[in-house]
């Protein structure tokens, strides 16, 4: 139990730093020498969400940020965090927030001037 505490910890520091790039269980398995089946019935079974939820947790949750905060295309947000199909990625975030990001950034970034509408 001791030593997954300290994989969670090593787990949740990787993702946390690496959310953007080109990442699923198979290669954080690799990483921390377990097997992708071990570590997704661990992880779920200590986080009550499955592998690809929380990774989509911390990639959605960081693009909210940068929809309200910086000015770039929404594509190339997406592809920062780690979507690089942005059709994908607009889909999974109208489906999670019933607003496409560019919506959402008209709602939410209206008080930052920095921020332009045009972006998209």
């Amino acid at each position: 139990m001791f030593l997954f505490q300290i994989r969670s910890l090593a787990l949740c520091d990787y993702l946390d730093h690496h959310f953007g790039e080109n990442i699923n269980l198979n290669i954080v398995a690799d990483k921390l020498n377990l097997t992708p089946r071990y570590l997704s019935s661990i992880f779920k079974e200590k986080t009550n969400i499955n592998f690809s939820q929380y990774l989509n947790n911390l990639r959605v949750e960081r693009v909210k940020e940068l929809l309200v905060n910086v000015d770039l295309r929404i594509q190339d947000l997406a592809t920062q965090v780690g979507y690089p199909i942005v059709n994908s990625f607009i889909r999974m975030f109208k489906h999670r927030y019933r607003l496409t990001p560019r919506e959402y950034r008209k709602r939410h970034a209206g008080d930052n001037p920095f921020i332009s509408s045009s972006h998209g």
